[in-house]
């Protein structure tokens, strides 16, 4: 374990700092998402939606997988990621992004006696192995309150206080994603404490979430149709050096 993590944090300051010099393209903006890791957005358009999706797949019993078409994708990610929005993560970051992996899946609640184990990320933690720069974008495929068990986010610098063991998990305030289709969450994932909240009773989260790169320029994964049926790929610097791409128009 203590290998697995010293090479995660390897890998994370060396893709940092090559990203840093050879990939950023402008001066980040947004001392929000430096500083506290994470920074919701609202989108202009109003007619972004997903198509009909092709199946879902039972992971187990409190969480699906919804999956979708490659077509319905492509179109979805075209339309979201139109030049306005390409435009003002460049501007908040300093990085135009490649979309590396798109997650649609529903949690549903679960039992108290079993509430100690992990069925969806439902126990804080940070991710790795990845760059300090990787974003991942979440949007709610249907409207999400405190009773859906939304996505629960400690900003960045408590994070590192609770690394550092100077306050705890329970005494942190705590970010909670709620919205409709029009809200957005840009977030450094592998920076922040996180969980996907348990959903009360009779409720459920329905949510999309999206792995972003940093990139020479504005493209799509020609991978992600198939990379639905997985969890997402870890060291993503290497791992997409095979992948194929499609710029965007």
């Amino acid at each position: 374990m203590f290998i697995y993590k010293f090479i995660c944090r390897l890998y994370s300051i060396i893709t940092y700092t090559i990203e840093n010099n050879f990939l950023k393209r402008v001066k980040a903006s947004s001392n929000k998402l430096e500083i506290e890791g994470l920074e919701k957005l609202k989108l202009k358009n109003n007619n972004l939606k997903l198509g009909e999706s092709k199946q879902e797949i039972k992971a187990n019993n409190y969480h699906y997988r919804t999956i979708y078409s490659e077509i319905e994708i492509f179109k979805f990610l075209e339309k979201l990621f139109d030049e306005n929005l390409r435009n003002k993560i460049k501007n908040l970051t300093g990085f135009n992004y490649s979309i590396d992996y798109f997650g649609a899946y529903k949690n549903f609640p679960i039992i108290s006696t079993q509430r100690n184990k992990g069925f969806y990320a439902n126990h804080y933690h940070f991710d790795k192995p990845y760059s300090k720069n990787l974003l991942k974008l979440f949007i709610p495929l249907d409207t999400i309150n405190k009773d859906n068990g939304p996505l629960e986010i400690i900003n960045k610098k408590e994070s590192d206080l609770i690394k550092k063991r100077k306050i705890n998990l329970t005494s942190a305030k705590k970010f909670y994603f709620t919205g409709d289709s029009q809200d957005i969450l840009l977030c450094k994932a592998n920076l922040c404490f996180h969980k996907a909240g348990i959903p009360k009773d009779g409720k459920y989260t329905n949510l999309l979430m999206l792995q972003l790169n940093p990139s020479l320029n504005w493209k799509i994964s020609k991978d992600l149709y198939k990379r639905q049926f997985k969890i997402e790929p870890k060291f993503t610097s290497i791992s997409n050096l095979i992948s194929k791409y499609k710029l965007f128009k």
